[in-house]
């Protein structure tokens, strides 16, 4: 139980910031792929929101890099670090707030989850209500272009009261959802962009993406830059079924179009049911402008260096979040006092007070035995080692690393004010070079 409470306030603590951390990263990215088209920026806003679900999760052992110095052939080396050797903040919250914290998050999860049950609920009994129509005339003729435009068998068309414009619903089975009396008010040129558009969405598999992206980003949902993320998430989508309508009838004309449609909607779009309209995105101006410059991508070697970079920038993010995760210890319990508290490696590296560095065995150096060796020690209450709990690593360094560890001298380490034995771990690593 204590594991799992630590787990979770350490995923909120570190959330909390490198939410934000992506979020300029993908800024960043969004502006620099800006010209390589709307489906490069949809990917970078969907890569960003999973980072920002991932990133506190994750914990990333350090690499350390050697360059080779001809000189040095035949030297050795040997570090010594507690835990998987990367020196971490920490963070000590009592007990009884832990817990308040980790009962409150799962309440705001629980929330949201239920919330989106809840849209879906709303969303399949709006279906189930909307009533069946079966198009004529040129608006039939319409609608069966643009299914086979996108590559679509036949998809059922319904109408209702309480869409404020076209929509797609539907994982396995997609409809299209229009408002009562749209097909009758729309001239041919507003009909054939608004099916494209859809059209666009149910090829794509938006309905179902977007019921994924709303599930996963349930545990961070909470947080404003992943709002921010989310919103991008859906402009840069409308922005790319925009692209996929517009390469029929022509951006400048599906662009008088869309504002035309606009023009017409007689309510606003709400968040009550889990839909996939082409009004959705609060990005409208920038969709349309983006269709009447029709600015050419980049394309070639060009695109390659400019994509190449990008996802340099986008990995050292990732990374410079990482690296600097924040870790969280659970103070045990009154009555698990008995028992040897479990302290993060980052925490009992600040407790050392000396330590001995152990020698490269001289028969290990001559076989060019090389690599780390773990040791799971408990220390006592006055800071020595109490207990050697296990040994792992090759056998011929085992001896020598155990032999200095055991002189290392602790901080006694304090629970509730009082000295309390510790189990960690220590990593010693002999190298070569």
């Amino acid at each position: 139980m204590r594991a799992i409470e630590s787990w979770v306030l350490g995923y909120l603590v570190n959330a909390a910031w490198q939410a934000a951390v992506v979020l300029g990263g993908a800024w960043l990215l969004a502006r620099g792929v800006w010209r390589l088209g709307p489906r490069v920026e949809h990917r970078v806003w969907v890569a960003a929101l999973l980072a920002q679900v991932a990133m506190p999760a994750l914990v990333v052992r350090a690499v350390r890099l050697k360059w080779g110095d001809p000189a040095a052939a035949g030297r050795s080396l040997v570090t010594v670090a507690t835990g998987d050797g990367v020196v971490r903040g920490g963070l000590r919250l009592s007990a009884v707030l832990l817990a308040a914290l980790v009962v409150l998050y799962a309440a705001v999860v629980a929330f949201l989850a239920l919330r989106l049950l809840w849209r879906m609920v709303r969303t399949w009994r709006l279906v189930r209500q909307a009533e069946v129509v079966a198009l004529e005339g040129e608006a039939a003729e319409l609608w069966r272009a643009s299914c086979e435009q996108a590559a679509l068998g036949e998809v059922e068309v319904r109408v209702s009261d309480e869409v404020c414009g076209p929509a797609t619903v539907g994982i396995w089975r997609r409809r299209l959802l229009l408002p009562r009396g749209f097909v009758a008010a729309a001239d041919p040129q507003e009909l054939a962009a608004a099916m494209a558009h859809e059209c666009a969405h149910m090829a794509r598999w938006d309905f179902a993406k977007n019921l994924l992206y709303e599930a996963a980003q349930l545990p961070v949902a909470w947080h404003p830059a992943v709002w921010a993320v989310r919103q991008r998430v859906t402009g840069s989508r409308e922005m790319v079924c925009d692209a996929m309508a517009a390469g029929t009838a022509g951006q400048r004309e599906y662009a008088g179009a869309l504002l035309r449609l606009a023009s017409q909607m007689v309510c606003v779009p709400e968040r009550k049911f889990h839909a996939i309209g082409i009004f959705d995105a609060n990005r409208f101006e920038e969709r349309v402008m983006r269709l009447i410059d029709g600015q050419q991508q980049v394309k070639g070697v060009r695109r390659a260096v400019l994509l190449a970079v990008c996802v340099a920038l986008g990995l050292g993010t990732c990374a410079l979040a990482a690296e600097l995760r924040v870790s969280v210890a659970v103070p045990a319990a009154a009555q698990e006092a008995a028992a040897p508290a479990t302290v993060p490696a980052g925490i009992m590296a600040g407790q050392v007070v000396s330590r001995v560095n152990p020698e490269y065995p001289k028969e290990a150096k001559a076989a060019k035995i090389q690599g780390a060796v773990t040791i799971n020690v408990v220390i006592g209450k006055d800071g020595s080692i109490a207990k050697l709990v296990s040994v792992t690593g090759p056998e011929e360094l085992r001896m020598s690393a155990i032999d200095a560890v055991r002189q290392w001298k602790w901080k006694p380490y304090l629970l509730n004010g009082q000295p309390t034995e510790v189990d960690t771990t220590i990593t010693v690593n002999y190298q070569m070079f």
